[in-house]
Formats: structure tokens, C-alpha cells, sequence
């Protein structure tokens, strides 16, 4: 982060510049800055754990911020505030799902090369879209249609695409697909200075429309002057931007009240102590909402802590950890997780995306769950009606149910049944559980071990008892008996 300081607007400068506050996010005329997250805002299936809203300098100091009040959760417009924020084509840029080489272009705000990457993903899809190709009108017919559609791309000579690879010059061309290594408009015929001109390799072509479909963009209705290039890069930035994160926290160890924490974060800027996962297009969301309930699970809590022997979670650790594979997951046991996974995670609209994903990609019958799920929400909590806020912007195929409301209570019981259930996912008996939470149960007062000893010291002294440890057994006797554990 202290790299990247130069990025990051406090509240005072951005107010004393008139920005305006909406949500969490400052708006500046047709700029966006958006908070900065630190790992210690984060918590299991929690993106507004902690704020520097009311924070002390000696908070700040201790690193222990304010955490709102449970009456706050509940509302789900309420954001927590940051200490920074940043412009958010600095936080598009480095996750948008556009070409490295673009991307690269834009942060380095580098014209020339935004222009040519421009026309090097928007002429895949002109042609895919068309079906130039099919029609036998050849390469180069097709480049300047494209070209008369997206006037920015005049000044590029084809052959800057890469299709032509080490093919040597042509002083005419042999076939309607030669490419002229110069731009349209200086194309020279003379006996002095010809254009040469390339043959393509078919190869490369291929592998470049093969690359290219792989990002899903939509272009431009309208035809695009040379001026439009940076409002061209912002719009698809902000389009192939994900609409959430998911991250982790990286400071750990394994004598705190947990290890492994992980959450949905809104799409905004992390620091390096909040390291991020992403996910391939066709990989399901709902089953990223199975890995949170396990990555949160205390099963996998215990494991991560064996393995973790200084204060960091890093990748490399990470990867070593058991995690169910997603082919594992039943349509039974998607219908029990996914619905509590997205009560617990979804409980504002800062986070609706992840609830709208999940909506899209599930089956009638798991929208049935996730909808049943919701109505026990709201005959326990009184729910919310789908009153979205300004700053929220649904796609048209959005989940037609607004945030589950918070109640501590209840998300303690549901995390307890998500905590039994993943026990017995991972083969293990009640014996194996009891001794997850706590070893003295099985071997008795004497024994030396020990596994969330602080979580137990900080229940007994908050609630009188290790709550986690008898709901979490409530559950594993109650699933069991269901018949849902076997």
C-alpha cells in the first residue's frame, strides 16, 4: 500500500473538493471514489464488521476500530466508512475483465496503446458479430467497415493486431485478407514508396478471435470518434468490473478467537492485508457461496490453524488447506448451504450483486430454497421491502428479493447448523466435533491442548457460557435426528 499512497483521498480532501457522499462512495462530478478497505473491516460473512466512522487516533493506533451496532446492520443502506478512498478507475483497472495489455494502457494512461487495445478486442467482436469472415469479404474489407464504425481506429495500420506474424512483405496484395502495414488513409500505391502489405496467419487469427470471446463487452451502438477513447475505456472498465470481491483476511494466527476469515466485499479497493480470490467466468455462484459457508466453517478454521505457524495467511498456506471440490456438493446439499450462505453474507445492498449472481446462476429449485429462506427471514426479523437505494444499479435479470435482514441471533444459529453440517461433510464424528471446539470436553480439564480457547474465554465472558459450542452441538443432534446428517 505505501507504494500505491499517492492514490488515496482522505474525507477531508475530498469534502473540501465538494464530493458528495453516497453510500460509502464520494461522487465528483462524473468521478467515482470509492472506499478503501482494510482487513480489519472484514469478518465471517461480514463486509461491515468494523469503521472508522467515530474512530479515536488511539483506535487507529491499536488497529481496533469501532464495530457498528446490531441496530445499524439492520439497516441494509448502512456502509461502514473507510479511512481512504480512491478513484475507482484505479480499482477498475486492476480487476476488470478486459486484455492485460489493456488494461496496462489505461493505467499507465498511455493513449496510443489504449487505442490500439480498443481496436484489438472491439475488431474480434466486430467480426464475430458480423460474420465477416463467413461471407468471404476477407480481412481487410472487413477492417475498414470496422474502421468507418470506430473513427478511433483510422490512424492504426492492421497489421498492429498481430495476425500476420513473421509472414515478409508484399508489395500487392495476393488475397482479399492481406492486411496493409499501413492506416487506411495512407495506403501509397506508387512504385517508390508501396504499402507493403501482410499475409495473415491463419493460426494467429484464430487464436485471437478464440482469446477475444472470452470477454463478455457489448459494442458500442454508436459510432466512436478519436475524442471518445478515455469515455470508451471508463464505460468498459466500469462494465467488466466485478460487482463484488471476495476476500480474506491475511493477518492471522492460530492463538486468536479465529484464523480463517472470509467475506463478499462490494467491488471497491482492498489493501495487501485483504487479499482477494477471483473466479473464472463458468464457475457457478452459488458454489462460491458454498466455499465461503466452508472457508468460514470452524472444521476448516482447525485445519488452517495447524498449518499456520507465524501471523499470516498467504496464498502459498492457502492453497494447501482442504476445501470440499465444487463437484462434491449435491443438489440436497446445495439447498441447505446456499440459502444460509446468502442470509448470512447478503444483508445489505452494497453486497445485493452477490445475491443477484447467485439468483442467476441457481436452478428453480434452489431460487425455491433461497426463497423460502428469505420468508423465514422475515417471519423472524420483520425483512425488508425492495426499496434499493440511488447508488444501487440492478441488472434486468436481478434477484427479486431484497437483502435478508440482520439479526445476531439468528445469524448465530445459522452459522452453528453451517458449522455442524460442513463437520459432517468432512467425515467427521461427534467425538472429532466436540473436540474442534474444545478438547477438555473429550480428554478433560487436565489436557494441555488447545483449539479456540480465546473464542470460548470471550463467550463465557460476554454470554456466560461458550454459546458457539452448545449451538453448534444443538445442531449436529438436530441434523442428525432430521436425518439431513447421516
Amino acid at each position: 500500500m505505501a507504494e500505491d499512497s499517492h492514490l488515496f483521498e482522505s474525507m477531508g480532501d475530498l469534502e473540501r473538493r465538494e464530493a458528495r457522499l453516497a453510500g460509502n462512495c464520494f461522487k465528483q462530478g462524473r468521478e467515482t471514489y470509492l472506499p478503501l478497505y482494510e482487513a480489519k473491516m472484514l469478518h465471517h460473512f461480514d463486509h461491515r464488521y468494523a469503521t472508522y466512522e467515530g474512530a479515536t487516533q488511539a483506535n487507529i493506533n491499536e488497529g481496533s476500530l469501532p464495530q457498528p451496532a446490531e441496530q445499524q446492520k439492520r439497516d441494509p443502506t448502512f456502509t461502514v466508512l473507510p479511512r481512504y478512498w480512491t478513484r475507482s478507475r484505479e480499482v477498475y483497472v486492476r480487476c476488470a475483465r478486459l486484455p492485460e495489455a489493456l488494461r496496462k494502457a489505461i493505467r499507465a494512461a498511455d493513449a496510443e496503446l489504449v487505442r490500439l487495445g480498443l481496436a484489438h478486442l472491439f475488431f474480434a467482436k466486430w467480426l464475430a458479430g458480423s460474420e465477416q469472415l463467413t461471407k468471404n469479404q476477407g480481412l481487410f474489407k472487413s477492417w475498414c467497415d470496422f474502421v468507418g464504425a470506430f473513427d478511433f481506429a483510422r490512424e492504426l495500420a492492421p497489421t498492429q493486431l498481430g495476425l500476420c506474424g513473421d509472414n515478409p512483405p508484399l508489395l500487392q496484395p495476393t488475397s482479399t485478407d492481406d492486411l496493409p502495414a499501413e492506416a487506411i488513409d495512407k495506403i501509397s500505391t506508387g512504385s517508390r514508396e508501396a504499402t507493403a502489405w501482410h499475409s495473415p496467419d491463419q493460426k494467429l487469427v484464430d487464436s485471437y478471435l478464440a482469446a477475444m470471446s472470452a470477454y463478455r463487452i457489448d459494442l458500442p451502438k454508436t459510432s466512436k470518434t478519436d475524442d471518445d477513447i478515455w469515455s470508451i475505456a471508463d464505460g468498459l472498465l466500469e462494465e467488466t468490473a466485478p460487482k463484488w470481491l471476495f476476500a480474506f483476511r491475511d493477518i492471522a494466527s492460530s492463538v486468536v478467537e479465529r484464523t480463517g476469515i472470509f467475506s463478499v466485499l462490494p467491488c471497491v479497493g482492498v489493501g495487501h492485508t485483504a487479499p482477494l480470490m477471483y473466479f473464472s467466468d463458468g464457475v457457478s455462484v452459488p458454489l462460491i457461496a458454498c466455499l465461503l459457508a466452508s472457508l468460514d466453517s470452524l472444521t476448516f478454521d482447525y485445519v488452517a490453524r495447524q498449518k499456520i505457524g507465524g501471523t499470516h495467511l498467504t496464498y502459498f498456506i492457502l492453497n494447501q488447506l482442504p476445501v470440499l471440490p465444487p463437484s462434491s456438493y449435491s443438489t440436497d446439499q446445495l439447498g441447505f448451504i446456499v440459502p444460509r450462505a446468502v442470509e448470512l453474507a447478503c444483508t445489505a445492498w452494497d453486497v445485493q450483486h452477490f445475491l443477484d449472481d447467485v439468483w442467476r446462476d441457481a436452478n428453480p429449485d434452489l431460487r425455491a430454497a433461497i426463497e423460502r429462506q428469505w420468508c423465514e427471514n422475515r417471519e423472524a426479523t420483520g425483512g425488508h421491502n425492495y426499496n434499493a437505494p440511488e447508488w444501487y444499479s440492478p441488472l434486468d435479470d436481478r434477484c427479486p428479493l431484497p437483502p435478508f435482514k440482520w439479526s445476531d441471533d439468528r445469524r448465530a444459529r445459522l452459522r452453528a447448523e453451517l458449522d455442524a453440517y460442513y463437520a459432517g461433510l468432512y467425515g467427521l464424528d461427534e467425538r472429532d466435533l466436540r473436540y474442534i471446539l474444545d478438547p477438555t470436553d473429550v480428554y478433560g480439564p487436565d489436557f494441555p491442548g488447545e483449539t479456540f480457547r480465546v473464542l470460548k474465554e470471550k463467550e463465557i465472558a460476554r454470554y456466560g457460557e461458550y454459546r458457539t459450542r452448545r449451538l453448534v452441538l444443538e445442531a449436529w443432534e438436530s441434523l442428525h435426528r432430521e436425518g439431513v446428517l447421516k
